[in-house]
């Protein structure tokens, strides 16, 4: 994650908790690269984690971390 334009300061990493056993597809993410996904519908929990790596010594001021599902 480049904040500002002054380099990687941190990993995001999202873990969802039935990831291996649900159904998932498949979306371009780059011009040359795709990624998979977990398929969730209307009305289901979803549970997990979210996990951020600061690089050793630095810092990341925040007022918070907030998650949205889009789509």
């Amino acid at each position: 994650m480049s904040l500002f334009g002054l380099g990687k300061t941190a990993e995001i990493e999202i873990v969802f908790d039935d990831e291996d056993s649900r159904k998932a597809i498949e979306m371009k993410v780059d011009k040359d690269q795709k990624a998979r996904f977990p398929l969730y519908f209307d009305g289901e929990t979803v549970r997990g984690q979210v996990l951020l790596r600061v690089r050793d010594g630095k810092r990341i001021e925040h007022q918070g971390v907030r998650i949205q599902f889009i789509g």
